[in-house]
């Protein structure tokens, strides 16, 4: 495995944005599939040929994207283990925060590359289980996820249906070694591998609250669990 670097959140979305603009060359047409898509797409394309497929296991977050956003050029509401897009192949596969809530998510991502195109490519942004975020989330029960987000980040919605957080569930595969080991098997080239930190509540005296409570937690693990990042970010290419 590479040395992991560091990216700062708020390069994130144009870092991924141009990773896809490039994806077939600057002018050509591409399918995107939104593996899990949720409510919005956060990705900038503008001038870029594009068309866009979402699929969720939600309906209720489907309907919201579809009559609220209105950024799918098709919605499917279907499980990603089991959907049959037939011959159908797409350029630039995206699944951001999916795979944890997955039982099974290693043979998603099997599934994942039978959909791509030749070089097509796999994003994928997952929480990281050797960071410190990562171990309170695996250990921590569902309600208390709900408590969070709705108490402490401030989204009212939280819980409700349409609206995460969804069950954990951390395969083996949604870890930095489980992406490098299942790339190595199923002829993925791991082009770009980065580590970011998520948005935190915007209470300043919350925030420094539970920067320095994940600061002693790393400490007591000896650095084992990290606190310099929270989520990874993954390019995987389809080799011939």
């Amino acid at each position: 495995m590479r040395k992991l670097e560091i990216l700062e959140s708020s390069k994130k979305v144009p870092f991924l944005s141009g990773v896809v603009r490039k994806q077939g060359g600057e002018d050509a047409a591409v399918d995107i599939l939104e593996a899990g898509c949720g409510q919005r797409w956060l990705l900038k394309l503008e001038g870029k040929s594009f068309r866009l497929i979402g699929v969720d296991l939600d309906k209720d977050a489907l309907e919201i994207r579809k009559n609220v956003r209105k950024d799918l050029d098709e919605a499917i509401h279907a499980d990603l283990r089991t959907i049959d897009f037939g011959a159908r192949k797409f350029d630039v596969i995206y699944s951001a925060f999916v795979l944890e809530h997955v039982e099974g998510a290693e043979e998603v991502l099997s599934r994942m590359v039978s959909w791509l195109k030749p070089n097509g490519i796999i994003i994928i942004e997952i929480p990281d289980p050797g960071s410190v975020k990562g171990l309170v989330t695996k250990l921590s029960p569902h309600w208390f996820h709900v408590f969070y987000y709705r108490y402490i980040l401030g989204k009212k919605t939280a819980g409700n249906p349409g609206y995460g957080p969804y069950r954990t569930i951390y395969d083996p595969v949604v870890s930095r070694h489980g992406v490098y080991s299942f790339s190595d098997r199923n002829k993925l080239r791991v082009e770009e591998e980065y580590a970011f930190r998520t948005d935190g509540p915007r209470n300043k005296i919350l925030g420094v609250l539970i920067g320095a409570t994940t600061r002693i937690l790393s400490l007591l693990s000896f650095g084992i669990f990290s606190d310099r990042h929270a989520d990874l970010l993954y390019v995987l290419r389809r080799q011939p």
